[in-house]
Protein backbone atom coordinates (compact mmCIF):
# COMPACT_ATOMS: atom_id res chain seq x y z
CA UNK A 1 0.00 0.00 0.00
CA UNK A 2 1.31 3.44 -0.97
CA UNK A 3 1.50 6.23 1.55
CA UNK A 4 -0.91 9.16 1.66
CA UNK A 5 1.95 11.42 0.60
CA UNK A 6 2.60 9.43 -2.61
CA UNK A 7 -1.07 9.54 -3.61
CA UNK A 8 -1.36 13.18 -2.65
CA UNK A 9 1.75 14.06 -4.68
CA UNK A 10 0.33 12.32 -7.77
CA UNK A 11 -3.04 14.01 -7.32
CA UNK A 12 -1.40 17.40 -6.84
CA UNK A 13 0.37 16.90 -10.18
CA UNK A 14 -2.99 16.88 -11.96
CA UNK A 15 -4.71 19.63 -9.99
CA UNK A 16 -5.90 22.61 -12.05
CA UNK A 17 -4.78 21.09 -15.37
CA UNK A 18 -7.36 21.93 -17.99
CA UNK A 19 -9.14 19.01 -19.64
CA UNK A 20 -11.19 19.49 -22.82
CA UNK A 21 -14.24 17.36 -23.46
CA UNK A 22 -15.25 16.48 -27.00
CA UNK A 23 -18.71 17.38 -28.22
CA UNK A 24 -19.05 13.71 -29.26
CA UNK A 25 -18.64 12.59 -25.63
CA UNK A 26 -21.22 15.12 -24.41
CA UNK A 27 -23.61 14.10 -27.21
CA UNK A 28 -23.24 10.41 -26.28
CA UNK A 29 -24.15 11.20 -22.66
CA UNK A 30 -27.11 13.31 -23.80
CA UNK A 31 -28.37 10.55 -26.11
CA UNK A 32 -28.15 7.98 -23.29
CA UNK A 33 -30.09 10.27 -20.94
CA UNK A 34 -32.76 10.75 -23.64
CA UNK A 35 -33.05 6.96 -23.99
CA UNK A 36 -33.13 6.44 -20.22
CA UNK A 37 -35.98 8.95 -19.86
CA UNK A 38 -37.88 7.41 -22.79
CA UNK A 39 -37.81 10.61 -24.82
CA UNK A 40 -37.46 10.95 -28.57
CA UNK A 41 -35.43 14.15 -28.92
CA UNK A 42 -33.11 16.40 -26.98
CA UNK A 43 -35.72 19.15 -27.16
CA UNK A 44 -38.11 17.09 -25.05
CA UNK A 45 -35.61 17.43 -22.18
CA UNK A 46 -36.29 21.17 -22.20
CA UNK A 47 -40.02 20.55 -21.74
CA UNK A 48 -39.40 19.02 -18.34
CA UNK A 49 -37.30 20.61 -15.59
CA UNK A 50 -36.46 17.16 -14.29
CA UNK A 51 -35.05 16.29 -17.71
CA UNK A 52 -32.65 19.22 -17.75
CA UNK A 53 -31.63 18.55 -14.16
CA UNK A 54 -31.21 14.83 -14.84
CA UNK A 55 -29.00 15.57 -17.87
CA UNK A 56 -26.93 18.07 -15.88
CA UNK A 57 -26.37 15.55 -13.09
CA UNK A 58 -25.20 12.87 -15.53
CA UNK A 59 -22.96 15.27 -17.46
CA UNK A 60 -21.24 16.33 -14.23
CA UNK A 61 -20.83 12.75 -12.99
CA UNK A 62 -19.65 11.13 -16.23
CA UNK A 63 -17.40 13.99 -17.34
CA UNK A 64 -15.76 14.22 -13.91
CA UNK A 65 -15.05 10.47 -14.01
CA UNK A 66 -13.67 10.80 -17.55
CA UNK A 67 -11.39 13.64 -16.44
CA UNK A 68 -9.94 11.62 -13.54
CA UNK A 69 -9.77 8.47 -15.69
CA UNK A 70 -7.69 10.27 -18.32
CA UNK A 71 -5.57 12.17 -15.80
CA UNK A 72 -4.60 9.10 -13.75
CA UNK A 73 -4.64 6.65 -16.67
CA UNK A 74 -7.13 4.31 -14.97
CA UNK A 75 -10.48 2.78 -16.03
CA UNK A 76 -13.58 4.24 -14.39
CA UNK A 77 -16.10 4.28 -17.25
CA UNK A 78 -17.72 1.47 -19.24
CA UNK A 79 -16.95 1.87 -22.96
CA UNK A 80 -20.25 0.20 -23.97
CA UNK A 81 -22.53 2.05 -21.53
CA UNK A 82 -21.73 5.79 -21.51
CA UNK A 83 -23.63 6.51 -18.28
CA UNK A 84 -21.92 3.76 -16.29
CA UNK A 85 -18.94 5.21 -14.41
CA UNK A 86 -17.44 4.58 -10.98
CA UNK A 87 -17.01 7.75 -8.97
CA UNK A 88 -15.81 5.67 -5.99
CA UNK A 89 -12.55 3.87 -6.58
CA UNK A 90 -9.27 2.82 -5.06
CA UNK A 91 -6.01 4.34 -6.21
CA UNK A 92 -2.69 3.20 -4.76
CA UNK A 93 -4.46 1.79 -1.72
CA UNK A 94 -6.42 4.99 -1.03
CA UNK A 95 -10.21 5.20 -1.23
CA UNK A 96 -11.29 8.09 -3.42
CA UNK A 97 -14.67 9.65 -4.28
CA UNK A 98 -15.04 12.02 -7.23
CA UNK A 99 -17.48 14.87 -6.50
CA UNK A 100 -18.77 17.95 -8.30
CA UNK A 101 -20.92 20.84 -7.19
CA UNK A 102 -24.31 21.64 -8.63
CA UNK A 103 -25.40 25.09 -9.84
CA UNK A 104 -26.13 26.10 -6.23
CA UNK A 105 -22.54 25.18 -5.17
CA UNK A 106 -23.73 22.16 -3.20
CA UNK A 107 -21.59 19.01 -3.17
CA UNK A 108 -23.50 15.74 -2.71
CA UNK A 109 -21.98 12.30 -2.22
CA UNK A 110 -22.78 8.95 -0.65
CA UNK A 111 -20.91 8.61 2.65
CA UNK A 112 -18.64 5.66 1.91
CA UNK A 113 -15.36 5.09 3.70
CA UNK A 114 -12.90 7.35 1.89
CA UNK A 115 -9.52 8.95 2.19
CA UNK A 116 -9.96 11.72 -0.41
CA UNK A 117 -12.68 13.60 -2.23
CA UNK A 118 -11.62 14.91 -5.63
CA UNK A 119 -13.61 18.04 -6.47
CA UNK A 120 -13.96 18.49 -10.23
CA UNK A 121 -15.39 21.69 -11.70
CA UNK A 122 -16.37 22.71 -15.21
CA UNK A 123 -16.13 25.74 -17.50
CA UNK A 124 -17.78 26.84 -20.71
CA UNK A 125 -20.93 24.72 -20.54
CA UNK A 126 -19.01 21.46 -19.94
CA UNK A 127 -16.45 22.05 -22.68
CA UNK A 128 -13.60 22.10 -20.15
CA UNK A 129 -13.04 20.78 -16.67
CA UNK A 130 -10.33 20.50 -14.06
CA UNK A 131 -9.57 18.97 -10.68
CA UNK A 132 -10.12 21.95 -8.40
CA UNK A 133 -9.41 20.56 -4.97
CA UNK A 134 -8.20 17.44 -3.17
CA UNK A 135 -9.99 17.11 0.14
CA UNK A 136 -8.76 14.66 2.75
CA UNK A 137 -11.44 13.09 4.97
CA UNK A 138 -9.61 14.38 8.05
CA UNK A 139 -10.07 17.95 6.81
CA UNK A 140 -13.85 17.43 6.61
CA UNK A 141 -13.83 15.97 10.13
CA UNK A 142 -11.81 18.92 11.49
CA UNK A 143 -14.29 21.49 10.19
CA UNK A 144 -17.28 19.42 11.31
CA UNK A 145 -18.76 18.54 7.92
CA UNK A 146 -18.54 14.83 8.67
CA UNK A 147 -18.24 12.88 11.88
CA UNK A 148 -15.60 10.19 12.38
CA UNK A 149 -18.25 7.87 13.86
CA UNK A 150 -20.58 8.01 10.85
CA UNK A 151 -18.05 7.62 8.01
CA UNK A 152 -19.23 4.79 5.81
CA UNK A 153 -22.90 4.84 6.83
CA UNK A 154 -23.83 5.17 3.11
CA UNK A 155 -26.17 8.12 3.67
CA UNK A 156 -26.26 11.07 1.31
CA UNK A 157 -24.06 13.91 2.55
CA UNK A 158 -24.27 17.48 1.31
CA UNK A 159 -22.27 20.58 2.02
CA UNK A 160 -21.87 24.02 0.56
CA UNK A 161 -18.70 24.51 -1.44
CA UNK A 162 -17.93 27.72 0.44
CA UNK A 163 -17.43 25.74 3.66
CA UNK A 164 -14.22 24.15 2.32
CA UNK A 165 -12.64 27.06 0.48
Amino acid sequence: MMSNKTTETILNNIISKDFRFTSKLKNNITEEVIKKLGLKTKFQLNDRYEGVSFLDKHLRRVLSCKLIEESLNINLCDKEKPLKCNSNFEYQGEKIIIVTSNKMNIVNFINMKFDYLLLVTFRDDYKRGFLKKIIHSNDLIKIGLINEKNIGNKKLLSFNLSSIQ
